[in-house]
């Protein structure tokens, strides 16, 4: 008896290339059901924090008049993209880029309440620290830019 006959099946039985996929198929789903089987739900665990209150310097660039006229002391800011509070404006330092023209840097004073974790300073639901680029807005104005300092008192 020839391993594969003319007719090209194995054993006389079955077609080598459908062999071939029929083996392909079973380890594919194997894999897949070992894979679901061994997965773990990782579960983070929600550490609650002291609620403070903060000081946080945010800088903003490359700004235009129009738009710097609109940040005003007293609004309140908010994340773009979670619409959760980030904090009332209690100053604004505005100084013309040195680069562009016609073009105003601001350094926004920011008053808000914050939780303070072991792992992060949090700030609506995002953690926050020096160096983290946010989107803020409110009914005038959107801004992106930086944390440059944060004062937790």
């Amino acid at each position: 008896m020839k391993i594969i006959n003319e007719e090209g099946k194995l054993f006389g039985i079955i077609n080598i290339i459908d062999l071939i996929a029929i083996i392909v198929i079973v380890l594919l789903i194997g894999g897949g059901v070992k894979r679901v089987k061994n997965s773990e739900i990782e579960v983070q665990e929600k550490v609650e924090g002291i609620e403070k209150e903060a000081l946080i310097k945010f800088e903003a660039e490359k700004l235009k008049k129009n738009v710097v006229d609109e940040i005003v002391v007293g609004d309140i800011l908010y994340h773009n993209e979670k619409e959760t509070t980030f904090g009332k404006i209690v100053d604004k330092k505005v100084e013309e880029q040195k680069d562009k023209p016609d073009f105003y840097k601001v350094v926004i004073s920011i008053e808000s309440k914050v939780e303070d974790t072991p792992k992060a300073i949090i700030i609506g639901d995002s953690e926050t620290r020096v160096g983290s680029e946010f989107v803020l807005k409110n009914k005038r104005v959107k801004l992106a830019g930086t944390v440059i300092s944060m004062e937790v008192k």
